[in-house]
């Protein structure tokens, strides 16, 4: 029977991670002339983190680890998802022979499985299939295979993109950062970033110090770095970089670098006509629930 699930469903668990924060102490190495008990030994040092994050020199980050679990997402993220390399990933099996026990479960929008369209059959004839029908017949065919005693292995090459995969996840806070600014953007397709979302929620619980300015780029920076490619429900409301550059230009920066200007976080300031801003840089908050 075919087990059938939508898209902004997908379960995500926090495996491992939070609790205590290593990235402070990471930092203390860098410097510190004391000897490794006493550094080991220092308490946690909220400011330490903060100035990591502000400074923008993220590698003490990386003795941060997050492991999270991960259910009822397609293969069409799967394959967004493994693009970032700076991650661990294990995923289920389709190889594995389970003797006929396997699920055959797809996760699609629902528009996708109830659109319906006629199709040419190869015997003559049409006939109109949904895309719930054409998952079903796959399910058929793909049993069938199996009761011929054709392998999972190759059953699997006509599976559709919507079969669910299930993974065990690693990155570490570094990578996460940089995963959820481009994840979270609105840019993002529509599943993988409700899955980046409810990783950053899960994130924000158990680490706030780590993921407290964690979001889509325009949130850690201030400006959005997509420029003619923003996001319509974000032009005219969120300066875009090369915006910025602008204003800068215009109200000139003779002995401060532009690229200085933006690596200091300055440019959630400004607005595209070179004022000051009346409120803070966007808020995530107003990202997520889309």
């Amino acid at each position: 029977m075919l087990e059938e699930k939508y898209t902004g469903n997908g379960k995500v668990l926090l495996l491992a991670g939070g609790g205590k924060i290593y990235t402070d102490l990471a930092a203390r190495f860098v410097r510190s002339e004391r000897e490794l008990e006493d550094i080991a030994a220092s308490p946690y040092s909220r400011q330490i983190v903060r100035n990591i994050l502000s400074s923008g020199h993220r590698a003490a980050l990386e003795f941060d680890y997050f492991l999270f679990g991960v259910a009822g997402y397609s293969r069409v993220t799967e394959a967004q998802l493994v693009r970032k390399r700076l991650a661990s990933y294990l995923i289920k099996s389709g190889r594995a022979e389970l003797n006929g026990k396997r699920r055959f479960s797809v996760v699609y929008p629902r528009e996708v499985a109830e659109f319906s369209a006629p199709v040419a059959l190869p015997g003559g004839g049409t006939a109109t299939l949904s895309g719930r029908d054409l998952a079903e017949l796959t399910r058929q065919w793909y049993e069938a295979g199996l009761e011929a005693g054709l392998p999972e292995e190759n059953l699997r090459y006509l599976k559709p993109q919507a079969t669910e995969f299930k993974a065990i996840i690693g990155m570490n806070a570094h990578a996460l950062l940089d995963w959820f600014a481009i994840r979270c953007c609105r840019n993002a397709q529509h599943e993988i970033r409700d899955l980046a979302w409810k990783m950053l929620r899960l994130c924000r619980r158990a680490a706030p110090d780590l993921f407290e300015g964690a979001g889509p780029n325009c949130v850690q920076l201030g400006y959005c770095p997509e420029n003619n490619l923003q996001n319509a429900r974000c032009k005219g409301r969120i300066i875009t970089k090369d915006e910025a550059l602008a204003v800068l230009r215009e109200r000139g920066a003779p002995k401060m670098k532009t690229r200085d200007i933006i690596g200091n976080g300055k440019l959630g300031e400004l607005t595209l006509s070179g004022g000051m801003r009346e409120a803070a840089p966007p808020s995530d908050s107003e990202f997520e629930e889309e």
